[in-house]
């Protein structure tokens, strides 16, 4: 889609999609009558994960542990991001089917915040990595509920999925029982046609209604509630957000965060991190997470004309 932030990483299995495989899941044996029953499921489901040790997010670590220290992972000295991707996910574990829906989510994270970090750090070796999960004090000591669905974006994915099943659940069945194909079509198929079809501006006038007040001037919410990602008019372009919050990769950027505050290569001025001298180094703010420019004079401009203004 034009305008996106190209930092925006994959997310075939985010947190509204793991959700809905859940539900789907869940609704084959269940066969769903009331919205309320999908939703008590899923909150069980996780809140069950958090009181008894979430493994699954634990053997999913351990993977990503194992493969980083694979030889094809490194070529050249340099990360390989197709075969981190493709060794972490074609791995299997689990047999139960709730399991390896959120092992896949997992998965998917875990990947994303390596490549997120990698965007600055430039790794050269497994080392790197881990140490740098040990440095940023989350990712060891916070696993469970940095992983969890539960907890991404405030709650808010949660909050969304839970009003679109109240506000469209008669739509979502046949003959009284929740039907996985309309539960799909509404949620997915149905933005991802229209991605296919329109530009962005054009989503966004047709589909979309802005925050409506001062503190969500630059977010814009699709008018049927939990149909497509909230959108954030940031810096310089649209992108998704992972919540309901103003920030693009929410997780990755907690932790990045954390290591820019001890990097000498980078200065922070005001809500920015700035290169210190190697311009070819992300730029990022605490507002939107990493900034992408078109042209080096463009990040150049933009560097300077911030640190004017946070001089005064």
């Amino acid at each position: 889609m034009k305008n996106f932030s190209p930092a925006f990483l994959t997310h075939a299995h985010g947190v509204t999609r793991t959700f809905a495989d859940i539900a789907i899941a869940n609704n084959k044996h269940k066969n769903y009558t009331d919205p309320s029953e999908v939703i008590d499921d899923l909150y069980h489901y996780f809140v069950r994960l958090s009181k008894q040790g979430d493994n699954v997010a634990e053997v999913s670590l351990r993977v990503l542990i194992e493969v980083l220290k694979s030889e094809s992972v490194f070529v050249d000295g340099c990360l390989n991001s197709t075969a981190l991707r493709t060794l972490v996910e074609k791995s299997e574990f689990f047999s139960d089917e709730l399991e390896k829906v959120y092992y896949e989510h997992c998965k998917e994270k875990l990947c994303n915040i390596v490549l997120y970090l990698n965007d600055y750090r430039n790794y050269t070796s497994a080392d790197q990595i881990l140490k740098d999960f040990t440095d940023s004090g989350k990712l060891y000591v916070q696993l469970e509920k940095m992983m969890s669905p539960l907890n991404a974006g405030e709650g808010y994915p949660f909050y969304f999925l839970q009003k679109f099943l109240n506000q469209n659940w008669m739509a979502l069945c046949t003959d009284g029982v929740l039907d996985n194909e309309k539960l799909l079509q509404k949620l997915f198929t149905q933005h991802e046609e229209r991605v296919e079809k329109y530009n962005l501006s054009e989503i966004v006038n047709q589909f979309y209604i802005d925050g409506g007040d001062p503190c969500h001037s630059d977010s814009y919410y699709p008018k049927e509630t939990g149909t497509a990602p909230v959108l954030i008019k940031g810096e310089r372009r649209f992108f998704p957000s992972c919540g309901e919050g103003h920030i693009q990769n929410w997780l990755e950027y907690s932790i990045v965060q954390e290591l820019l505050k001890k990097d000498e290569r980078y200065t922070q001025v005001g809500p920015y991190f700035f290169p210190v001298s190697d311009m070819k180094l992300p730029v990022y703010s605490n507002n939107n997470g990493r900034i992408d420019f078109d042209t080096p004079e463009e990040k150049e401009k933009f560097v300077s004309d911030r640190k004017r203004w946070w001089s005064r």
